[in-house]
């Protein structure tokens, strides 16, 4: 179960920091000090009304600071909190599944790494248990609704630090439910069952269910605590007191923990809070808060006397009684917990445990069981024995960790001390090994059947090749394993010989182990005493399965349910010897329960012995070396020494069995009653009794002799002439009477044999212990000992299963060598080695997948360099392209210079009379301001759009102006910004001589008018219409020059293709050759193989009938011309399917929005400034129009220069000009650039503006045209108010213009770097997934042909090659290695 492996692993008890039990009492006080403050917590909130409650509020407020959640909010940290309390969650769950992870891999994980899982695990699930729920079910209750602030504090902090929605609440439910389930497993694993010999100073305890009910209790009172503490304050304290007050008695009656210090604090904390609780309770009814404070103090000393001689007096009443087995396991364990640690009474606590078992089952019972036999008794098996059986499956997860950690613990002890769990695991392995052997046997027998059909499947037969190495490989090491564990089985040594020699053609190999399987009578006298479980001499094996019942199901009816089969006391693994001792073969002996080698009227009576045995057992020796007798497969008894013992293992006893046959006794024997009624005998007893049948049960004894069993002396050798004697010689027989005693019963051997010394050589009952074999037993024990001691410092690392292994050594090239040179095999007189073109074919494979991996890899390179280079391209040009910074500042600077003109001819106006006052001269300055901010960053921004031609207006003397010389106009030129520097001085000194209230500044005020409003204005507008062309030739120029790189990167690409296409063709010959010439060593080899394998499953494995003459039959010859190449590019073609979905998709779906786009950015930006600017020009015009009459217009100011006369026909082409703008701002294009704030801000709604911006600027300003074409054509002279209205409306437009202006350029900006970032991430996945593909399928894939042509050559040297030096014939296998 692995979720109990990962606990198990982090959990394990490691050596622990100090023994000091001051040290480790002052950490257990602490821990359970903090909890006790964290708790207080529940009773008090910041606004109770109870009185004098702020004289002690700062005393309860310092003992919650232990809590963390309060103190987070103390320093308003209560959001950092929360997200540290996020990622120490996701941190353990993510922490979890990783040590899962290696686990499942079967690697080792580094103990500081499970330091640091185990520190987080206890942090979260025990320290900060309270804090964290708490936070938690503040996040669900202020997502929601709720007050808002946090009321549970008293920072008044606000709700909106704890309020995430909907997500906020799913996501805490989450959490509450992970920790909760963190905090179960925590509680199962984190402690620890056995007891201690020093139990003043220890956190083990025998359950953890106090423990967990704790933690239930806490978790109530956190949702108490934010649920109902403000409106129901009684009935938290109620509800509180009572769940406390439960929990402190039950740590005083169960008394979980062994160490009395643990219980005392456990049981003290609690039982304070039910003071305390009480207290807070009083103090509410009598409306005085003092009483709280000096009541808890005074009640602690008190409560800690009564409690500790109340707990001393409750461990007082825990005595030992004989009657104690009929009770519950809970008090059962308290009464002989100081017995499990004495251990006083030995073995009789076993028995006394097992009735309580019976009476009561419980695993807890086992588990105590199990520790007790270890620590105690030293009997490690014993343990297994008593834990091996309890299931640890359900959802008991606080019992059943505990069954599955004892069993771990137990198992890796037994592993290295128990012969017998050895021996066991030897069978185990060996079955699963033969089993292997015959799956492998057949295969290779059907593939060499199925390679010599006329059109073999290609992928049929790679997966025969690469099954049949994977298989061979694991019967190799599978043998060499059980050889290296178990140097002495002849058997393994007999089996993997014959494989090695007749199968694998390693004849130097093969009879090397095949020799070494005689050599036993010296690996008997080095090794073979050392016990009774070892392989030596004629010593015989077999297991007896103890599980009364086990489920199985039918393979070919799907529909029946499992039915129940009885299992109990049949022969699950035995060795070949056994069969051998009682005339069985492996298939007779299919079926055979323990009855059927037991006489008649022993059977049932056995069989209830075994029950009662398993059941009731306090040994794990059923017999050792004890004289008894089997039936053989005839019927006839085998005389025979036993030794037995049971062991605990896959998840049920089973009893292992060693049989000493009685050798060179030339004696028979027979099993008879007290009244000599013969129930068994020997196959030799008849004819020494001259008895004409073979088989005399059921006759008396004195019907072949003149005495009677009754009178008949034990042990006493008579010498007597059977009755039916019909020699004349009367030679006389042997006989002798037997008693064996076998626990309370005995059986009766009646001994025969023609010569007296016989009899005499029988085997004693007991062997007597000797001083060598009770030192070696101490040993033993000693070693026993040690390894308890080390697994409970820190557990061993679990040993690796024999299929656990994982292709280490079976994906090693060891033999990559050999695959090269020659060798001879045992086939028949075959040479089996690799010829020149075998060789030649099999390089020029190899070195044609590992040339397709570099094209293949070098294809993706190719595909990724190509789309980085593009990326980095286009996230240059597009970075340059749309910062438009040049661009916007020369549209602002038209503005400005257009608002120069509007303002100081306003102002101009009210000067001279002091009606029209729209502007103010701040405006003024401010507006100055403004052109000097934009002529300087026009300057400093020159170097980024230099390369366009309309650039040269910032530094050459292109723009022609007017300006006086002497009293006439004339035209001069300069640079745009030299011309913005002579307006902002001249627009200066206006507002210098306005301020001194001087009127001759009119040569000034004509060169801010008609230049502003000029050939300088023009200039700029023309300006910014040649860079916007510059910008959309710019863009041009980018996908041009992207659409050659993509060119490039296709046409390389397409090289690689063909490249891999044309070398690929040229590997099926090679390929196709080494095939071939597999299938002519079959041809040659293929009746000899046959016959080997065919020998070899029945002789070895008792499998017959293993030929199919429809698979056997030899087609019709044909050479393989197998399509290599094709099944190469298809497969190939899918990295080249993917580049071309690459490149397709970046170029027509990513980087044509991206195009599109960068044209349309500059068109959307310069039509909302340009409707500004020409608003502005509307409003001067339609002023003029107005004024034309008066002699305060600009024709009357200035009447020799009409170069500015403003007519309808000016006014009609601005507003014509207004109208294509807004043609160009309805487009979709143009609008895919606005957000949705933009887009209501232009065409639907404006909050918190004028009446006619209501509706969006682009009606607000139709409406402005509307009104500018009513001043300037309705033949009437307007009112002042009238004109003013319409400039302070033409001023509210240009602001909300201008923010909609700077909206536009940031929405549109950020489109485009989204949809450049999606470009980069969708290049940057695309190349991952290149990367991805390759390694997880194409890399694999190619490697796997490789390994498919190594796998090709070890079939090749497997399998027999004709030699002309050799003549061909078959030689018969070795079989039994002999």
């Amino acid at each position: 179960m692995l979720i109990f492996e990962i606990w198990l692993t982090i959990f394990t008890e490691k050596k622990v920091v100090s023994s000091s039990k001051f040290f480790k009492s002052l950490v257990f006080i602490l821990q359970n000090f903090i909890i006790l403050a964290q708790n207080l917590h529940f009773f008090w909130y910041p606004t109770m009304t109870v009185a004098d409650w702020n004289s002690y509020s700062k005393f309860w407020e310092s003992l919650s600071m232990l809590s963390l959640d309060y103190l987070a909010v103390k320093y308003e940290l209560i959001q950092q909190f929360l997200y540290t309390e996020i990622a120490i969650i996701l941190l353990a769950l993510a922490s979890i599944i990783i040590v899962g992870f290696f686990k499942s891999q079967g690697k080792k994980v580094h103990p500081f790494y499970l330091s640091i899982v185990k520190v987080t695990i206890i942090f979260l699930c025990d320290l900060c248990f309270i804090p964290t729920i708490i936070l938690f079910l503040l996040v669900i209750k202020y997502s929601n609704q709720g007050p808002n602030y946090i009321e549970e504090y008293p920072n008044n902090l606000n709700k909106n630090d704890l309020d995430y929605g909907t997500g906020g609440i799913i996501f805490s439910v989450f959490c509450i439910f992970a920790l909760l389930l963190l905090t179960i497993f925590f509680e199962a694993s984190s402690y620890e069952i056995w007891q201690s010999q020093d139990q003043n100073v220890c956190d083990k305890r025998v359950q953890p269910n106090v423990n967990m009910l704790t933690k239930c209790v806490y978790f109530i009172n956190c949702c108490l605590f934010v649920i109902i503490q403000q409106n129901h304050y009684q009935t938290l304290l109620i509800i509180s007191i009572t769940l406390n007050f439960l929990i402190a008695l039950f740590f005083i009656y169960y008394i979980p923990y062994y160490c009395f210090l643990l219980n005392f604090l456990k049981a003290f904390i609690h039982g304070s809070l039910v003071f305390v609780g009480f207290f807070f309770f009083l103090a509410l009814k009598i409306n005085n808060s003092t009483v709280v404070f000096v009541l808890a103090f005074l009640i602690q000393i008190p409560w800690g006397i009564i409690l500790y001689d109340g707990l001393r007096y409750r461990i007082s009443l825990i005595k030992y009684s004989e009657d104690c087995f009929s009770e519950k396991i809970e008090f059962f364990e308290i009464s002989i917990r100081n017995l499990l640690v004495s251990g006083e009474k030995g073995e009789e606590l076993i028995k006394i445990m097992n009735k309580n078992l019976n009476f009561s089952y419980s695993k807890r019972n086992c588990i105590l069981q199990a520790y007790y036999c270890i620590d105690v008794l030293n009997n490690p098996s014993l343990g297994l024995n008593k834990i091996a059986t309890v299931n640890h499956w359900g959802f008991d997860i606080l019992e059943n960790f505990q069954v599955y950690k004892c069993k771990q613990y137990t198992l890796n002890i037994c592993k290295h001390v128990s012969e017998v769990l050895k021996l066991y695991n030897f069978f185990v392995d060996f079955h699963e090994v033969k089993n292997l052997d015959i799956k492998f046997c057949k295969q290779y027998s059907k593939f060499l059947s199925q390679i010599l059909h006329k059109s073999p499947p290609l992928l049929k037969m790679k997966l025969f090749v690469k099954s049949l190495i994977h298989k061979m490989d694991l019967i190799r090491f599978f043998y060499e394993s059980l050889i290296q564990r178990f140097p002495c089985s002849l058997e393994v040594k007999d089996y993997y010989g014959s494989f090695v020699l007749n199968i694998l053609g390693d004849a130097e190999s093969g009879q090397n182990y095949l020799n070494k399987s005689t050599e036993r009578e010296t690996c008997i006298a080095k090794i073979g005493t050392k016990n009774t479980f070892n392989f030596v001499s004629n010593r015989c094996f077999f297991v007896i399965s103890g599980n009364s019942k086990i489920n199985y199901k039918k393979k070919k009816d799907k529909t029946s349910r499992p039915k129940p089969k009885d299992y109990f006391g049949k022969i699950i693994y035995f060795s070949k010897s056994f069969l051998s001792l009682l005339s069985f073969n492996e298939q007779t002996i299919k079926g055979i329960y323990l009855d059927h080698l037991l006489p008649v009227y022993l059977r049932k009576l056995h069989k209830g012995y075994m029950q009662k045995f398993i059941k009731n057992h306090v040994s794990q020796t059923v017999f050792d070396c004890y004289p008894l007798c089997l039936l053989d497969s005839n019927g006839y008894l085998v005389e025979c020494c036993i030794s037995s013992e049971c062991i605990g293992a896959e998840g049920s006893l089973h009893f292992v069995c060693a049989i000493d046959p009685v050798g060179n006794c030339r004696r028979d024997f027979a099993i008879v009653d007290i009244n000599g009624l013969i129930l068994a005998h020997s196959k030799g007893f008849s004819a020494l009794v001259r008895y004409e049948n073979n088989h005399a049960e059921g006759h008396v004894i004195n019907e072949f002799f003149d005495i009677f069993i009754e009178g008949f002396c034990d042990d006493k050798v008579i010498s007597i002439i059977p009755k039916n004697e019909m020699n004349l010689a009367k030679n006389p027989i042997f006989v002798m009477k037997k008693i064996v005693t076998i626990g309370k019963s005995s059986l009766i051997f009646f001994y025969i044999s023609e010569e007296k010394e016989n009899l005499l050589m029988r085997q004693t009952v007991r062997k007597k212990t000797t001083e060598t074999e009770k030192m070696k037993k101490k040993i033993k024990e000693k070693k026993i000992r040690s390894l308890i001691e080390e697994e409970k410092q820190e557990k061993d690392e679990k040993k690796v299963e024999i299929y656990s292994i994982k292709s280490n050594f079976i994906d090693s090239d060891r033999d990559a060598d050999t695959n090269l040179r020659s060798k001879h095999s045992s086939h028949s007189t075959s040479i089996s080695f690799l010829s020149t073109k075998e060789t030649q074919s099999l390089k020029k494979s190899i070195r044609a997948l590992n040339i397709a991996k570099l094209v293949l890899i070098s294809s993706i390179i190719v595909m990724i360099g190509s789309n980085i280079a593009i990326t980095a391209y286009i996230s240059k040009e597009v970075n340059h392209s749309n910062s438009l910074t040049a661009f916007t500042n020369l549209s602002n600077l038209a503005y400005a210079l257009s608002q120069t003109a509007l303002i100081l001819r306003a102002i101009d106006l009210n000067y001279r009379t002091e009606l029209f006052q729209v502007f103010t001269l701040q405006n003024a300055t401010d507006n100055i301001e403004l052109l000097k901010k934009y002529k300087n960053l026009l300057l400093t921004d020159y170097d980024s759009w230099s390369y366009c031609p309309s650039s040269n207006i910032i530094n050459e003397n292109v723009i022609s102006y007017w300006d006086y010389y002497g009293s006439e106009p004339i035209i001069k030129y300069g640079s745009l910004t030299s011309i913005v520097g002579l307006i902002i001085t001249k627009a200066q000194e206006i507002i210098s001589q306005i301020k001194n209230g001087e009127q001759n500044y009119d040569k000034n005020f004509f060169f801010i008018i008609f230049n502003c409003l000029g050939s300088s204005f023009e200039q700029a507008n023309n300006a910014i219409k040649g860079l916007e062309d510059c910008e959309y030739n710019r863009v041009e120029e980018l996908t041009i020059t992207k659409n050659y790189l993509l060119i490039a990167g296709v046409g390389i690409t397409g090289i690689a293709l063909l490249f891999i296409i044309v070398y690929l063709l040229s590997i099926d010959k090679h390929l196709n050759s080494l095939w071939q010439y597999l299938r002519k060593r079959v041809k040659n080899g293929h009746c000899e193989v046959k016959n080997m394998i065919s020998d070899r499953l029945c002789n070895y494995h008792s499998v017959f009938d293993v030929h199919n003459k429809e698979d056997d039959e030899v087609k019709e010859w044909t050479e393989i011309s197998y399509k290599h190449s094709l099944h190469y590019l298809m497969r190939f073609s899918l990295i080249f399917v993917l580049g071309a979905v690459l490149y397709i998709v970046s170029a027509v779906v990513f980087f044509e929005h991206i195009h599109v786009n960068l044209i349309n950015r500059p068109k959307l930006i310069s039509i909302l400034i340009q409707r500004r600017i020409q608003l502005t020009e509307l409003c001067i015009y339609s002023l003029e129009t107005e004024l034309a009459t008066r002699e305060d217009s600009l024709i009357d100011m200035f009447p020799n220069f009409d170069s500015f006369i403003p007519t309808s026909l000016t006014i009609t082409n601005i507003v014509d000009n207004i109208i294509l703008t807004r043609k160009i701002l309805i487009k979709d294009e143009i609008k895919s650039l606005m957000s949705t704030d933009l887009y209501s801000y232009i065409f639907e709604y404006l909050p918190d503006t004028p009446h006619f911006l209501v509706f969006g600027t682009f009606r607000g300003l139709a409406f402005l045209i509307q009104e500018s074409y009513f001043i300037s054509f309705n033949n009437a002279k307007d009112t002042q108010e009238t004109l003013e209205n319409f400039f302070e409306q033409v001023i509210e437009f240009n602001k909300i213009t201008e923010m909609t202006s700077s909206l536009a350029n940031d929405n549109s900006k950020k489109i485009i770097e989204e949809q450049l970032n999606n470009l980069i991430y969708f290049i940057s996945a695309s190349c991952l997934i290149l990367i991805a593909v390759y390694f997880a399928y194409f890399y694999p894939y190619l490697c796997s042909e490789i390994h498919v042509v190594k796998n090709i050559t070890k079939i090749l040297l497997i399998l027999p090659s004709i030699s002309e030096e050799f003549a061909t014939g078959n030689r018969k296998p070795k079989l039994n290695g002999s």
